[in-house]
């Protein structure tokens, strides 16, 4: 039986647009800086194909095989790109390069070394995102502030590792005021990098989007917003 959530993405979608197109506007930026990705985790194949019917070009995943399952179940439209926005455990680099086109997560130095030998084997690129943690919560993976300098500095030793920005998560709190700090933080660190890094600022989820939008994020990841609450 489909879900009872597809004839409602497609309006769900429409909507966040407006509301990127609103935020945008707030602080004097176009929509068309904003990349809106589509997590489609624990969604079914189903509810995956409404929202790229329905125009999405950039589908969000957390785990490498749920995402294998689905994407064989789906019809991609050209031009679609694939991200893994999860934590990617190093030994499923090779398989995350046979799923995804960016891998928005990398957390680790381990991690970017298997990717770039992975990428070697198919004399290809990988396209990256840096995971920087700018909370102190247990759950949360990427690298320290102050580890960013060496982390930059493996990918630039990696022949086969295109750095594109980086990513982050705001603190799990009510407080927005909290939350933004975080993100005008992760800004800093992005201005950091060099012009040739400088494509993707990826902040701001189903609850905070607007906010990240304010300050600076260049893609937002939306999930909850689009199919509802997850099972």
């Amino acid at each position: 039986m489909p879900p009872d959530n597809l004839p409602l993405i497609a309006d769900n979608l429409s909507r966040i647009r407006e509301r990127i197109a609103q935020a945008a506007e707030r602080c004097g930026r176009s929509s068309d800086e904003i990349t809106l990705v589509a997590v489609t985790k624990t969604q079914p194949a189903e509810s995956l194909q409404a929202v790229l019917d329905a125009g999405a070009t950039d589908i969000g995943e957390n785990y490498v095989a749920e995402a294998e399952a689905k994407f064989r179940e789906v019809d991609f439209p050209e031009g679609v790109t694939r991200h893994c926005i999860g934590h990617l455990q190093s030994n499923k680099a090779r398989r995350a390069l046979d799923t995804f086109d960016v891998i928005q997560s990398v957390d680790s130095i381990k991690l970017l070394t298997r990717l770039d030998t992975a990428a070697a084997e198919r004399a290809t690129m990988v396209s990256v995102l840096l995971e920087v943690r700018l909370t102190d919560e247990p759950e949360k993976t990427g690298f320290l502030p102050d580890e960013l300098p060496t982390a930059l500095e493996t990918a630039a030793r990696a022949p086969h590792i295109r750095v594109l920005g980086l990513m982050g998560m705001a603190p799990f709190t009510p407080d927005m005021e909290r939350r933004r700090a975080t993100f005008r933080e992760l800004y800093c660190h992005y201005l950091t990098l060099e012009p040739s890094q400088r494509h993707i600022l990826s902040m701001g989820m189903t609850d905070d989007f607007e906010i990240a939008i304010e300050e600076g994020s260049t893609m937002v990841r939306i999930g909850t917003a689009l199919f509802g609450p997850r099972t």
